[in-house]
């Protein structure tokens, strides 16, 4: 695999503008060295190294002209304009290709190809960067390859509009697989549009995770209220934090601010809104009922969370060593292939279970428990949220009886 890489700015001016809060060339040296390159040579440019540079696993050298980078390399190497807007997945692509005796190897996994649909980011030897290369004659002759987009995201940069058009590109981006329906087709869209307004300002993730939610803790004090009015409002809080609670990734993924405090922080603080509500549910219910035992209803599956909660910590913390519920694997899941894409395929069962887990992902109860709470009808959504916690504490001492994850965690 290429270990080295090139960044080209095309001139001064070009290393000045931002997007997303970041400038372009910071940009590019992070998501190259986040895809593994070990040496990263920024050509055409005196810009200082910036501080967080300190944490890449990657040498950064500042060189003035293409020619000059020469000097720093020992082999093929991935050249891409500073004014592109690329994700780590197609600078990764692009490490996959391979040389032998100057002739380029393309794997048909590396999404790199030499005609069709391509970027202008070229993998090729260190000739690429001699005064007059024409890269076309190298890709003709086989000794360097363009990469191809594919899947992954790619944007020129280079004018005020086509920096705009980057910049929707890059949000665009910001959606997971993982998303369930209720955040593909409302939450996303609106803390994407919250995040649009927040990235260049000093706001950081952590500081929007408490703030996302202090607003779901004061509707969880409303639900526990027990009026219509309150209820609604509560539950109308509450669906606005797990809006906003996309914003702190979203800012993190954007400025590269991701830190092991912040997994934890959003993780754990989500919990506790999430079991603080089922309670104030099932207290709501009693009030608003007049049957005390709903009371119970809700302490039960508020303690049933909490029981799975620290066994889900437990496992993040001292099998996968992350505090990313994303890194968490059931004990049937096999490595590389999580529920998402086990439900990905295309048969009765998996549409049977993939209609199942909606009922239970957290964007789309919360948004159903709000409709209930504006019906005045809180002890569905206390019944739901009890069978939700039996459910989860069902399969997660399942989980623990069989061992756990199948392997730790890379």
């Amino acid at each position: 695999m290429l270990r080295q890489a090139v960044v080209l700015v095309p001139d001064r001016g070009s290393a000045r503008p931002t997007i997303a809060g970041v400038p372009l060339v910071k940009r590019a040296i992070i998501v190259l060295a986040r895809a593994g390159y070990e040496r990263i040579v920024v050509a055409g440019d005196d810009l200082t190294a910036d501080p967080e540079f300190a944490a890449l696993a990657t040498t950064i050298t500042y060189v003035p002209t293409a020619v000059e980078a020469q000097a720093h390399l020992d082999g093929p190497l991935v050249l891409v304009r500073a004014d592109r807007v690329f994700d780590v997945g197609l600078a990764r692509a692009a490490r996959e290709v391979t040389f032998d005796r100057d002739r380029v190897t393309v794997p048909s996994t590396a999404g790199a190809s030499t005609a069709g649909a391509r970027t202008d980011m070229v993998a090729g030897p260190p000739a690429l960067l001699d005064a007059g290369a024409d890269a076309e004659a190298l890709v003709s002759d086989g000794r360097a390859t363009w990469i191809a987009a594919g899947e992954a995201l790619w944007h020129t940069a280079g004018t005020p509009d086509a920096l705009r058009a980057a910049e929707t590109a890059l949000f665009r981006s910001l959606g997971k697989r993982t998303d369930g329906p209720v955040s593909r087709m409302l939450n996303r869209h609106v803390s994407t549009f919250v995040t649009r307004r927040l990235v260049n300002t000093n706001v950081t993730p952590n500081q929007m995770t408490v703030v996302a939610n202090l607003i779901g803790a004061l509707g969880v004090i409303l639900v526990f209220q027990a009026t219509w009015a309150t209820l609604a409002l509560g539950a109308l809080l509450v669906q606005l934090q797990s809006i906003l609670d996309g914003c702190d990734g979203e800012i993190a993924r954007l400025k590269f601010k991701s830190s092991k405090i912040g997994e934890w922080l959003d993780n754990v603080l989500d919990d506790q809104v999430n079991v603080g509500y089922g309670i104030a549910l099932g207290f709501a219910a009693a009030a608003m009922t007049g049957s005390a035992w709903w009371r119970w209803v809700g302490i039960g599956a508020g303690a049933a969370f909490t029981i799975h909660n620290l066994i889900f910590y437990a496992q993040l913390a001292f099998v996968h060593r992350s505090g990313n519920p994303f890194n968490f694997r059931w004990w049937f899941e096999k490595p590389g292939v999580d529920v998402t894409a086990m439900l990905a395929k295309d048969t009765i069962f998996t549409r049977l279970g993939g209609a199942l887990r909606s009922l239970i992902r957290r964007d789309v109860f919360l948004f159903a428990f709000m409709g209930l709470a504006f019906a005045g009808l809180p002890q569905v959504a206390a019944l739901w949220y009890a069978l939700i916690a039996a459910s989860q504490l069902g399969l997660m001492l399942v989980h623990v009886a069989n061992g756990g994850p199948p392997t730790p965690a890379a």
